[in-house]
Parts: structure tokens; sequence; C-alpha cells
């Protein structure tokens, strides 16, 4: 099963001085042979006050997600790498993998970077977006 997600995430990072960024992030997801998890991996651009491309890599759990747990993800850009935890509540990863045309709920925080985003922090308390189906289908979320 292959599905597809775009994700807009607005961050707040904090350093010597608070600065706004955007992130985007287009997934694509791959159930695990399992079918008890899948592999979220894509692209990711960061743009505003830091910036960087690189990828976003996660393994996203369904006994985790089920019981509302926090799911590890890393973002590997040119300038160094940004890790921190997912919470998609069950409903909502449901409703993504549903064909839902929109979806609310999950939430994510930065709690570690590396390289030029050494001691950037930073939290996405409400992640929000909206998609569709595709032919192949594949779900987008933006």
């Amino acid at each position: 099963m292959l599905r597809v997600l775009t994700v807009l995430l607005v961050c707040v990072a904090a350093q010597a001085a608070t600065s706004s960024a955007t992130l985007t992030v287009n997934l694509t997801l791959t159930a695990s042979s399992s079918g008890t998890a899948y592999t979220a991996a894509g692209p990711a651009t960061l743009t505003g006050g830091i910036s960087g491309t690189g990828t976003f890599s996660a393994t996203l759990s369904l006994t985790t997600l089920g019981s509302g747990g926090a799911t590890p993800f890393t973002i590997t850009l040119s300038g160094g790498t940004l890790g921190g935890s997912l919470t998609i509540p069950a409903s909502v990863f449901a409703a993504i993998l549903g064909g839902q045309t929109s979806a609310s709920g999950a939430s994510a925080t930065i709690t570690s970077a590396t390289g030029s985003y050494a001691g950037d922090t930073g939290s996405f308390p409400s992640l929000a977006g909206s998609g569709g189906v595709g032919g192949t289908g594949s779900i987008t979320l933006t």
C-alpha cells in the first residue's frame, strides 16, 4: 500500500532569538509487510527565519497511533538534522488513509537539532491540512 502526503507545518524555532519558519514535507507512506506500521519518507524544505532542504523519515506504528503515543521522526537538512516527536490521533490517520479531504488534530515537537540548527527547538501544536485521493490511490494532504 502506497500513500502520499503533503503537509505544511509552521514552526517557531528558538535559539538565541525566536524566528518563524515554514516546513513543507511531502511524504510517501509505505505499509510494512505485517501491516502494523508505515514508513513515512520524503523531501522536506524549511524556509523563513531558518532554511534548508533535505528529507523527512519516521516509522508510524499502528499500535503507537492507536494508543495516542508519539512517533519519533528525523528531518535531515543540508545544514544539519532536526529530531522530534509526531503525534497523530488514530482517527486522523484513518481519515488520511481513507482519502478524507480534510484532517486536523496532529501535533509535533522539535526536541533536538544538530549542525547550523543546533539549539533550535519548536512546536507544531495543531497540524491541519486538506487533500484528496489520486488516480493511483495515493493521498495528498496539503
